[in-house]
């Protein structure tokens, strides 16, 4: 007979696998926008370039060994996504009581519109995601059962990791997070915090070194991919100071087009300029690059004012804040391609699809960044899981902070990490109050009889006190 615990546990991974199951059959064989089409033509020819992470593409490429398309890396980051909700339920099972059924409905969550929605694309911001949301829990359910990682489980998050970083370089900032919070948790260093957050920088600039291994014998075609952002900010500076400050080659193609520079600007994306010209803008070229550079910086330094309006404006864009809209969260479909691959929508994918015009509050990034900064004050107050809720709403401010500044555009996938990170919160917060709530609730049927009279005696002390108090102050 398995005991009670047992039965709990293997109920909970009972409820993800079908989970699993629901969320494969919605997305397979995955969605591929534009940008999963250009990564998945490098890795089927081998030949790569930086405008996205060139890691992605390469471990596609190793994926192809087991089927063609997008399937590999969606069953891919669906299984990371549901055993990392497995993890954190059974986490929060170790500190309830003997009875705390409920806790097999946490993997529930994770079919959270806000949550579920992205991860039929194949994006790096869902991988990058889902592969830190699986080696936080490894952390912390080995934490929460009042021991140490094993070597094995280390092994593990370095590697999840590694491909995280490799996936999304600008993630990297969340990794001394993770790898801070461990060493002081499990007092590598005896707890000396110095120690700690140098092996943790350590750690994190080893996982985004060695994330370029696989790719030290492939040669790589820089593109320039920030580029985006400067003419997206010469764009919005020329706009505000009625300038001309973009590069020449850019105005070519805008003159050739007739457009007006107001015509092609939006705050929350270039995609206007960028790719609605009929001829991309996008170069490779030395010279022009330098030029772009060049012009930008001095942009930048001669409007100061304007260049902080448009970033604030595009920062309001990204939260949503004001919006009554969602911004773009994904398209169940599979672009037009060459390879012949397609999604066919279901009742599901319909469904969720619709959501995001039904309920666009579910996708303002505003509002899991209020849910992010309540749990985390809950857990302050209860004085639990401090150090955990410090380190993982600390990684998550980090994360959002540098898109003020480079952020391409307002997608809601950009910061998908972030939500993850609140929804890990609000689940431990309630979960801890359920658990304040049933430590203080004493049952007088399991309390000798002597106990229960003092009890009684005291709660009627107590009632008589507070009954003078306020007769006192209203008279």
């Amino acid at each position: 007979m398995f005991k009670h615990r047992d039965s709990t546990v293997i109920a909970i991974w009972v409820v993800c696998f079908l989970c699993f199951l629901i969320s494969l059959a919605t997305f397979f064989p995955g969605w591929m926008s534009n940008d999963s089409v250009d990564q998945y033509g490098q890795a089927l020819l081998g030949a790569y370039s930086d405008w996205h992470p060139p890691l992605m593409a390469w471990w596609w490429k190793q994926l192809l060994k087991v089927n063609n398309g997008p399937a590999p890396l969606l069953v891919q980051n669906l299984l990371m996504y549901w055993c990392a909700w497995g993890l954190l339920a059974t986490a929060v099972q170790t500190q309830q009581a003997e009875r705390s059924i409920w806790v097999v409905l946490i993997p529930i969550v994770g079919l959270w519109p806000g949550l579920v929605f992205p991860l039929g694309q194949i994006w790096k911001d869902i991988c990058f995601a889902v592969s830190l949301f699986l080696a936080w829990m490894i952390a912390l359910q080995a934490h929460l059962r009042e021991r140490r990682t094993s070597w094995a489980q280390r092994a593990v998050i370095l590697a999840l990791a590694t491909f995280a970083v490799g996936v999304k370089p600008n993630g990297v900032v969340v990794l001394p997070f993770i790898f801070g919070y461990m060493a002081l948790k499990e007092e590598w260093f005896g707890g000396a915090i110095f120690r700690s957050a140098t092996a943790a920088l350590f750690l994190s600039g080893g996982c985004f070194l060695g994330s370029a291994v696989p790719l030290l014998q492939s040669q790589v075609v820089k593109t320039h991919s920030f580029q985006y952002t400067q003419i997206h900010d010469l764009l919005a500076i020329s706009v505000k100071t009625n300038q001309g400050l973009l590069p020449a080659y850019v105005m070519v193609e805008v003159n050739a087009a007739g457009h007006t520079l107001q015509q092609l600007y939006s705050p929350g994306s270039a995609n206007g300029i960028f790719y609605s010209l009929g001829t991309p803008i996008r170069t490779t070229d030395a010279e022009r690059l330098r030029d772009l550079n060049s012009r930008w910086l001095a942009a930048v330094a001669n409007h100061p004012i304007e260049y902080l309006q448009h970033r604030w404006e595009y920062s309001k864009e990204l939260m949503r804040i004001g919006k009554s809209a969602a911004a773009f969260v994904a398209a169940p479909m599979t672009v037009t391609n060459p390879y012949g691959h397609d999604f066919r929508p279901n009742v599901m994918s319909n469904i969720l699809s619709s959501i995001s015009e039904a309920m666009p509050w579910l996708y303002f990034p505003w509002i899991y960044a209020l849910l992010l900064i309540g749990a985390w004050a809950v857990l302050l107050f209860a004085r639990r899981l401090i150090a955990f809720a410090a380190a993982l709403s600390a990684s998550a401010v980090c994360f959002v902070a540098p898109h003020f500044v480079i952020g391409p555009a307002s997608d809601f996938r950009y910061l998908y990490y972030a939500y993850l990170c609140s929804a890990i919160l609000a689940v431990l917060a309630v979960s801890n109050a359920v658990k304040a709530r049933r430590a203080i609730t004493v049952s007088a049927r399991y309390l000798p009889a002597r106990q229960q009279t003092q009890l009684r005696t005291l709660g009627a002390r107590h009632l008589e006190r507070t009954g003078k108090r306020s007769l006192n102050q209203s008279a």
